[in-house]
């Protein structure tokens, strides 16, 4: 768990260098995910998860701007925060148009991450439905925002922690075009686990995040660990085409970022090169089939 007091430091310290900060919204059933950086081609510095999310568009020059918005941390703050409810203040140019607007999002529980994190698939890899607070901070990268007003968290029941695994299956081309025309394919996908005839290998949260944020803002890792195109919720995959791209790209990678200590992540130094080789040897296999690769994610609990 974070305070918002310690959150609110985070932001401060990591944008005030910033020019501007651009946010965007997605919405997932009723919960709302708003990540932070300086262009959504890049990585988020900070994210919001919302839980049972409501929106108020309480000023707009335009009332289609409900996504996608600018701010410039100089002469505004990047948002305000209070009592389960955050608000922004947004000003977005288009061809020399400006249009201003004042979105406030409220919601019965918040999360947000207080790292630099690149963009990938899976949506795994936020709050799901029915996940505890404890789950969602053992296997994702958020931590439930606490307010002042907050009363005490319960203390938790003590149990095995959770894990996220991902599961990679080289699957060949033919293969995973039936697979791709099947009605039912996210099914199909997921029974993938259950067989034994296409290579595979399984990597544990514990590992392939680290590894996205030594890696941070670096394509192929990105794809090659969370996958280029989602399927459902669990399931990703990376199409026989963009498994040959990824490993054409892999030498212009910097590995040092690989290289380098890895212990205040959680993980023992070497361990990310270590992972990285993993993948690369069991892509490049893949590659020489012409295989494609499908990741399904894994909760344990």
């Amino acid at each position: 768990m974070i305070t918002s007091e310690e959150f609110l430091a985070y932001v401060a310290e990591t944008v005030r260098d910033e020019l501007w900060i651009d946010h965007d919204a997605y919405y997932y059933g009723d919960d709302i995910y708003i990540p932070a950086c300086v262009s959504m081609w890049y990585g988020s510095y900070y994210e919001f998860y919302i839980r049972n999310a409501k929106v108020e568009l309480r000023h707009s020059n335009q009332n289609a701007l409900f996504k996608g918005w600018t701010v410039d941390p100089r002469e505004t703050e990047p948002f305000y925060l209070s009592h389960n409810q955050v608000r922004f203040v947004t000003e977005e140019s288009d061809f020399g148009a400006t249009r201003n607007a004042e979105l406030v999002f409220s919601g019965e529980e918040f999360f947000v991450s207080t790292c630099q994190y690149p963009n990938a698939a899976g949506r795994w890899q936020y709050p799901l439905p029915g996940m505890s607070t404890e789950t969602v901070e053992q296997v994702t990268r958020f931590k439930k925002l606490v307010f002042p007003e907050d009363p005490p968290a319960p203390a938790p029941v003590a149990k095995r922690p959770a894990e996220l695994v991902l599961h990679y299956h080289a699957v060949p081309a033919r293969v995973l075009d039936n697979l791709c025309y099947s009605p039912t394919y996210t099914h199909d996908a997921h029974q993938l686990m259950h067989q034994t005839r296409y290579p595979s290998m399984a990597i544990t949260h514990h590992y392939w995040v680290p590894l996205m944020l030594l890696g941070w803002g670096a394509d192929p890792l990105n794809s090659m660990i969370t996958g280029w195109r989602s399927w459902d919720t669990w399931v990703t995959v990376n199409y026989p085409k963009i498994v040959i791209t990824i490993m054409a790209d892999l030498p212009n990678m910097n590995l040092k970022l690989l290289q380098g200590p890895s212990t205040h992540l959680g993980v023992p130094d070497g361990w990310a090169m270590d992972t990285f080789t993993r993948l690369k040897r069991f892509y490049g296999a893949a590659a020489h089939r012409g295989d494609g690769v499908v990741i399904i994610a894994e909760l344990r609990e």
